[in-house]
């Protein structure tokens, strides 16, 4: 039995962005970094997400802002909690959709929404804490507060951090809108 050609032709031109989009792709300016940082604390979110932050370039024009703390210093004993807020993102154009699912569950449920990702880093640019997640702040762990303990110890008195927040929001793992950076912020460490 022969099939017609013609709606063969037709079907795979119909197909045909649908099989160019990517399992775990995304927008038309975005591809997934495959270089996701190890110490990332991840809090309803993923690192497929956070690789189509990181591949996706910063805009401008973004509303994100540092909230808290509000002093100049950041203690380490008594660690604030970090508070941001995230207004106006812009839209990012999108491929065509994947008939074949768009996600995989592997790392668990897609982000939909915003999320932002957090970092605090060291006078050489290093991050000391990472955090990515859809909550609007961060409380700093045990681990973090280690971190930059350890830190204050071999600076001393002239250790300063740097707060860097860039945020986006999310369809399926895949950014949609921004990703936009705030302002950054420094402090200084103190016991």
């Amino acid at each position: 039995m022969r099939l017609p050609v013609l709606p063969l032709v037709v079907a795979l031109t119909l197909l045909a962005p649908a099989l160019t989009t990517s399992g775990c792709g995304g927008s038309s300016t975005s591809t997934m970094d495959l270089s996701v940082p190890d110490n990332v604390v991840y809090v309803a979110t993923t690192d497929e997400a956070l690789g189509m932050l990181l591949g996706t370039a910063v805009k401008s024009g973004g509303t994100v802002a540092l909230l808290e703390p509000t002093t100049p210093t950041y203690s380490i004993a008594a660690a604030p909690a970090l508070r941001w807020s995230v207004g106006t993102l812009a839209v990012v154009p999108q491929r065509y959709p994947s008939f074949f699912g768009a996600i995989a569950y592997a790392h668990g449920t897609p982000v939909t929404g915003t999320a932002t990702y957090l970092r605090i880093l060291d006078a050489s640019g290093n991050a000391l804490v990472a955090a990515f997640t859809t909550a609007p702040g961060y409380n700093p762990s045990n681990t973090d507060n280690a971190a930059l303990a350890a830190y204050l110890t071999a600076k001393g008195a002239a250790a300063t951090v740097t707060v860097e927040l860039t945020a986006a929001r999310f369809e399926n793992d895949r950014v949609t809108e921004g990703p936009f950076r705030a302002p950054s912020a420094t402090f200084t460490l103190v016991p």
